[in-house]
């Protein structure tokens, strides 16, 4: 018997298997939250002796993971997580797959930034970062959570980086096609989104806000904040470039 990935009327991908099985999930649709990717994968690992001849398991898994990612439509679940350097791990990639969230590996292959990326270009340039640019080693994890949001923690555990203040329980995530991540509270609201704390990119459709600040970064590779900063300024309409030393 043979997994094959498909797509219902809506366009939507679904999973399905030759053959009739009483066990096997018939069609999985994403839903406002996004599909439950766990009754997928327990049911791959109680199956994997039936797949086709020839059919590596591990690779199979890893385009179903694919697959279930870009039914999610954007919306990523509390609890859901990331670790860097895991290669089976997929980014949470907007409903277009315009943009990524994850860990993007660096030229140093053991050091890992946390930010969004263009995803579907050759170059996959960076537009946001979080921990002020400081890469982390392999190991290292973010996971959403319902208190604090976003939260960023060495292989130890150790928290590196959160996305406080959050003011209200977080519901879920979403990684918008305009490049932002959100994250959304009770009744649909936006509570955190990364477009309100920009690194040193601005986006189409992105507003910097009085106060808001872009930083230059100390090299091309090196995310770490560089000598200059761009500042707006609303009150006197004006932005103003700083050096800081």
């Amino acid at each position: 018997m043979a997994l094959t990935a498909r797509y219902d009327h809506g366009g939507n991908p679904a999973i399905a298997r030759k053959g009739t099985s009483p066990d096997a999930p018939k069609d999985i649709s994403h839903g406002s939250r996004g599909i439950k990717r766990d009754l997928v994968m327990r049911w791959l690992e109680k199956e994997k002796d039936s797949v086709q001849e020839g059919e590596e398991f591990g690779m199979l898994k890893t385009r179903v993971r694919s697959c279930v990612t870009v039914a999610t439509n954007g919306t990523v679940d509390v609890g859901a997580s990331i670790t860097a350097g895991d290669n089976p791990t997929t980014p949470w990639l907007s409903a277009s797959q315009d943009f990524a969230f994850g860990f993007k590996q660096l030229q140093d292959n053991n050091l890992f930034l946390l930010s969004i990326w263009y995803y579907k270009i050759p170059d996959q340039t960076i537009v946001w970062y979080a921990n002020e640019g400081v890469p982390v080693s392999a190991g290292s994890k973010v996971e959403i959570t319902a208190g604090k949001g976003l939260v960023l923690s060495d292989p130890q555990g150790g928290e590196l980086w959160s996305s406080t203040p959050i003011r209200n329980q977080v519901a879920n995530g979403f990684m918008g096609d305009t490049g932002s991540f959100v994250l959304v509270g009770g009744g649909s609201v936006n509570i955190w989104e990364s477009f309100k704390y920009p690194t040193d990119t601005l986006l189409p459709t992105q507003i910097m806000e009085s106060g808001g600040v872009l930083f230059s970064r100390q090299s091309e590779k090196n995310f770490s904040r560089g000598r200059l900063l761009l500042e707006h300024f609303l009150l006197q309409s004006y932005f103003m470039i700083i050096e800081l030393y």
